[in-house]
């Protein structure tokens, strides 16, 4: 399974939603349902998901798949 696929799976579980409504160009901004409350609950599965801990200035920038996906990439996440 790819990091995309990873983080896709997360996401629409997280979300309730079908997996293929989930793409890379998927954001905060594009998906009504990616509200204040999902946004939370996203981070927290991310973290248990990718055995990661985010920073609470880090929350907003984690706004859609392709900036997850890069933090994930970074040596941030490491």
């Amino acid at each position: 399974m790819t990091l995309l696929d990873q983080v896709r799976q997360t996401v629409a579980v997280t979300l309730d939603v079908p997996l293929e409504s989930i793409t890379q160009e998927t954001s905060q901004e594009n998906f009504a349902l990616w509200d204040s409350v999902a946004h939370v609950n996203l981070i927290l599965a991310l973290e248990q998901e990718f055995d990661i801990q985010l920073e609470v200035e880090e929350f907003n920038q984690l706004n859609s798949i392709a900036a997850i996906i890069a933090y994930l990439e970074s040596d941030a996440a490491a």
